[in-house]
């Protein structure tokens, strides 16, 4: 196929960092999944964007969490959204 038809997998983490990341929230998994139950949206901060894979997965895992990610440079928000699949809604934003 074509590269357009290309598309990225953000339920996968291809970085032993995130995956990493993602095993700290096992500390807070009990007070994650009584939030999930409740209804209750839980928030966080992730410091640089990067690709975008960190905060999508989250989103996809997570979706009773907001995600507010914060990025020095305006120009790897676009590079995420255009390359890697990276897309903003209400529950996931980010700040320059």
């Amino acid at each position: 196929g074509s590269k357009d038809s290309l598309r990225v997998d953000h339920s996968y983490l291809g970085s032993s960092y995130h995956s990493s990341i993602i095993c700290g929230l096992s500390l807070v998994a009990s007070a994650l999944s009584a939030a999930a139950s409740s209804g209750e949206r839980v928030s966080t901060t992730i410091v640089g964007l990067g690709a975008g894979s960190l905060p999508m997965f989250l989103h996809g895992c997570l979706p009773h969490l907001n995600i507010e990610v914060v990025e020095l440079d305006p120009m790897m928000e676009e590079v995420a959204t255009k390359y890697f699949g990276f897309s903003m809604d209400e529950q996931l934003k980010v700040y320059f």
